[in-house]
């Protein structure tokens, strides 16, 4: 690894405000890893646009069939991502 390139992908997921962006294939790992379990709870203490959350949802329904049982929290300081992540939902 080139000195700086961590800090520098750091840097290119901040956001104007202060925010971060979680790229897809990050998020896929975070949710695929764990391999959650059909009534699993999973919370987000940053959810931001809902997109782990989302994702999560996405594999439990995709594995079980059914992701009924599947209990989702978020929690978001800035409250615009999170009325954007309803709409995702």
């Amino acid at each position: 690894m080139r000195t700086g390139t961590l800090p520098g992908f750091v840097a290119s997921l901040v956001c104007r405000k202060g925010g971060f962006y979680t790229p897809h294939t990050v998020v896929t790992l975070l949710v695929n890893t764990p391999d959650p379990a059909q009534d699993a709870e999973i919370c987000d203490p940053a959810v931001g646009s809902g997109g782990m959350l989302i994702e999560s949802f996405n594999y439990v329904e995709s594995k079980y069939g059914s992701a009924r049982k599947l209990t989702l929290h978020g929690q978001e300081k800035n409250g615009m991502p999170q009325v954007l992540s309803w709409q995702g939902i």
